[in-house]
């Protein structure tokens, strides 16, 4: 799964994105994701961010009540070009005589 970040570098996973063929009708509250990071380490809130461009991550979402499991990989990618900020500024140029 390839996830590009928003505007503000930043995008929350939630269960229905890593989810296929469930239940439309099973609320998703009875799911448990967690997201890890290259070392392992769960990403708070599964919220990723400019930290994580680039990266393949690892993630596992069980269903409360069964234990069943199923895990995956995402890549995250920025998407978004550079805004650049300009303020205008005026140049005078003198002609110069240089001899």
């Amino acid at each position: 799964m390839i996830i590009p970040l928003n505007f503000y570098c930043e995008f929350k996973v939630t269960p229905p994105m890593v989810l296929e063929g469930e239940n439309e009708n099973e609320p998703f509250n009875l799911y448990d994701l967690e997201i890890f990071d290259q070392h392992g380490d769960i990403i708070p809130n599964d919220i990723l961010t400019s930290d994580h461009i680039g990266k393949l991550l690892n993630y596992t979402i069980t269903h409360k009540c069964t234990w069943n499991a199923c895990s995956g990989t995402i890549l995250v990618k920025d998407n978004f070009h550079p805004v650049m900020k300009c303020k205008t500024d005026t140049i005078t140029c003198k002609e110069r005589n240089y001899t």
